[in-house]
């Protein structure tokens, strides 16, 4: 699974009632069949995306994409709705968490690029007001998320100046 996606639905999980605004069919429905709202940003509107519970599997028989956490549904249905809105799973390679909140929420993003002080970024935002942005946007209850982008030539394995983030991830 993108860890952009993945990243977006635990930020809203971490705000009681977000996701489950992301479901128009609020229960099991035994035919397989779901309508989840996203929002289309290319579009700026709300798409209302059928799916069926057929959720994509590797020959052991485990999902491909997204893995539940014992009998859970939502993040896989979540996931295949936005495949589908983004025309298939290959194009949920790539991404900015920002872009992932957006389409789920329908709410406005931003992102905050943050360099180290000793490069010679002129767009970065320097640390101090980095975390001053970080609280205010948390005492108002906003989503928050956080990636790193991977230089061309860079690897990804490696961790962004020891902040715990690997490269390429969020």
């Amino acid at each position: 699974m993108p860890t952009s996606l993945i990243s977006a639905l635990s930020c809203m999980a971490e705000h009681e009632g977000i996701i489950r605004r992301a479901f128009l069919t609020k229960r099991y429905n035994p035919r397989g069949k779901y309508q989840v709202r996203i929002y289309s940003g290319f579009e700026k509107k709300w798409k209302t995306v059928t799916i069926d519970d057929f959720i994509p599997v590797k020959k052991d028989g485990m999902p491909k994409f997204a893995q539940p956490h014992y009998n859970e549904l939502w993040v896989m249905l979540l996931e295949k709705g936005y495949a589908k809105l983004h025309r298939n799973y290959e194009n949920l390679k790539t991404g900015f968490v920002d872009y992932a909140l957006r389409d789920l929420t329908g709410g406005n993003s931003q992102q905050i690029k943050w360099a180290p002080p000793e490069t010679d970024d002129a767009l970065a935002t320097k640390s101090d007001e980095v975390w001053k942005d970080v609280s205010r946007y948390l005492d108002q209850g906003c989503l928050l998320g956080c990636s790193a982008t991977v230089p061309k030539g860079a690897r990804r394995e490696v961790d962004v100046e020891g902040f715990g983030i690997l490269k390429g991830h969020a």
